[in-house]
């Protein structure tokens, strides 16, 4: 009998990875083996560049993995991004989401005992020490100021993509507009019943940082998150437009007290003045309109499934947490 009755979803988000996926779903097999009713392993290909694609039509053979589902990409987007394909996929009471080579297998059967108190999201936090760019920690810090002063609430520094969700969770993340921000910073914060478990393994490979995409990704949450941008926009607009009428009151000053003055100073000052003053006036408007938008802007997807593919063996036919009416006879 399962030690914990109900359907599990392990979402892998996995790039140029055909070296060690084998070995590496193996690992969580072999930690998952008599521990739930049924579970499901959902891999999103993030675009690979390498053999990653032959190797998972093997894997899902008649001959591979059971219970294993496929989607990859036609192009590469945010990893937190193509994690979220999964989310959308997934058929389980729980979703554990896990990053293959980076987080330890050998944490699944604790994470999960640490469900049974109906915690929302449950964190696995890998002490052990990271590699980070120096420069990496100086944006960082700098972005987490700035955040403080635009928004109304701090976020942490690093939050473990190694996590068990609750149904209730993963549908709040997908009905955000930005589900990928949704999932990386707002559950933490969104009123959720969390609980952090804590470990110390080294990564079986290396982790990369890409300062790139951490800048998109901060880029992201401050306009997504936060209104602060624009409304100083709109302030600055303002500012700019009030000194130009201080501007056009000097010069009509200066005409009507100062008796030597540049031949067609007056006229181009006036004019310069009032294009600024039109052009600051429009530039206003137009942030609070963008402002307004924001509230009711609803955007396309921001991926493309290129191929799907199905493990030929699955065990979870009859036991999933759908259910089917039955046919009444006529």
């Amino acid at each position: 009998m399962a030690t914990f009755p109900f359907f599990l979803s392990i979402i892998v988000p996995i790039h140029n990875s055909a070296d060690y996926l084998e070995q590496e779903l193996h690992k969580i097999e072999e930690n998952l083996t008599g521990l739930v009713s049924n579970y499901e392993i959902i891999l999103i290909d993030n675009a690979s560049t390498d053999g990653t694609i032959e190797t998972l039509k093997t894997l899902t053979s008649k001959t591979g993995f059971p219970n294993l589902q496929v989607f990859a990409l036609s192009y590469s987007v945010d990893p937190d991004l193509a994690l979220c394909v999964g989310l959308e996929n997934a058929l389980g009471d729980y979703i554990l989401t896990y990053k293959i080579g980076i987080d330890d297998p050998a944490m699944i059967p604790q994470i999960l005992s640490a469900s049974d108190s109906g915690t929302d999201i449950i964190y696995a936090h890998n002490t052990h020490p990271r590699k980070i760019p120096f420069f990496y920690n100086i944006l960082s810090s700098g972005f987490q100021t700035i955040y403080r002063i635009c928004g109304t609430r701090s976020i942490p520094k690093e939050i473990s993509t190694f996590r068990l969700l609750s149904k209730a969770v993963v549908n709040y993340v997908l009905q955000h507009r930005n589900p990928s921000i949704a999932y990386r910073h707002l559950p933490k914060q969104a009123g959720f019943s969390t609980t952090c478990l804590s470990y110390n393994t080294a990564p079986r490979i290396a982790e990369e940082i890409y300062l790139t995409i951490a800048a998109e990704r901060g880029i992201k949450l401050l306009t997504t998150t936060s209104k602060t941008p624009l409304r100083l926009t709109t302030l600055l607009c303002l500012g700019m437009a009030l000194l130009n009428i201080l501007y056009s009151l000097y010069v009509l000053l200066i005409a009507l007290f100062k008796e030597t003055v540049a031949e067609g100073w007056i006229s181009l000052s006036l004019q310069s003045s009032s294009m600024f003053f039109f052009l600051s006036i429009s530039l206003m408007v137009l942030s609070e309109y963008i402002l307004q938008q924001l509230d009711v802007l609803k955007q396309g997807p921001e991926y493309h499934i290129a191929q799907e593919m199905t493990s030929d063996v699955r065990a979870s036919h009859r036991k999933l947490n759908i259910e089917e009416k039955e046919k009444v006879s006529e």
